[in-house]
């Protein structure tokens, strides 16, 4: 099997590659601290790199790779950025290929469903704050309303924030990924940050959260 024959665009950044109606392969990799060029090794080994052609249904799709570590634990995530197509069967291949190497990982196809540049976007972004969630199934349309209207943008609107971006796992659990790639950890929980989350609309919505996962990570230099 060959590699993906796109020239190496690796070192694009998630406010570059990031489009609404495109596909982001996620493999997340509890109890290890995979170093950048361990990651993209990882994702560019000849069977791997075949799995993801298949999964964005595009040889030459995947177009960066994103690549964070959590700040309190050990754990890696990897975004392989691309191609606007997904096949259950590649993800489920691919997903037990990596998991050969990494017996605890996990492989998801997400769709990009919002991207919103954020008050500091051109500057670096250093970290990286994720929320995983399901929502009650009656509470899902104002979940999402809330989510488009008011919170996304309401965060990304806040001082040190680069990006904000929803993706959505059509085919698992939790159905809901947000992340926000930060300047500087201090956007993360400052006053304009705490005020949009404790809006009114907010507060009647955060209930119906359910399997809801909250991490910050620093992204790999």
């Amino acid at each position: 099997m060959n590699n993906i024959d796109a020239p190496d665009t690796s070192r694009a950044t998630l406010a570059e590659t990031m489009r609404e109606g495109a596909l982001a392969v996620l493999v997340r990799i509890p109890d290890h601290t995979l170093t950048r060029a361990q990651a993209i090794a990882l994702c560019g080994s000849a069977d791997i790199t075949e799995h993801i052609a298949e999964v964005v249904d595009d040889r030459a799709a995947a177009r960066c790779f994103h690549v964070v570590h959590a700040v309190e634990h050990a754990e890696t995530y990897i975004y392989v950025l691309g191609g606007t197509s997904t096949h259950a069967l590649a993800v489920e291949r691919l997903r037990k290929t990596v998991q050969a190497l990494y017996p605890t990982a996990d492989v998801t196809s997400l769709e990009v469903c919002q991207v919103v540049p954020g008050a500091s976007a051109g500057l670096a972004g250093a970290w990286h704050y994720v929320v995983e969630t399901d929502v009650k199934p009656q509470a899902e349309n104002d979940f999402n309303d809330w989510y488009q209207n008011e919170h996304l943008p309401g965060l990304a609107s806040v001082p040190g924030t680069v990006l904000a971006v929803r993706l959505k796992n059509p085919q698992g659990s939790p159905r809901y990924h947000a992340c926000y790639l930060l300047h500087t950890r201090e956007a993360f929980g400052s006053e304009p940050w705490l005020a949009v989350r404790a809006t009114d609309w907010a507060s009647q919505v955060r209930p119906n959260f359910m399997n809801t996962k909250r991490t910050m990570f620093t992204v790999a230099g």
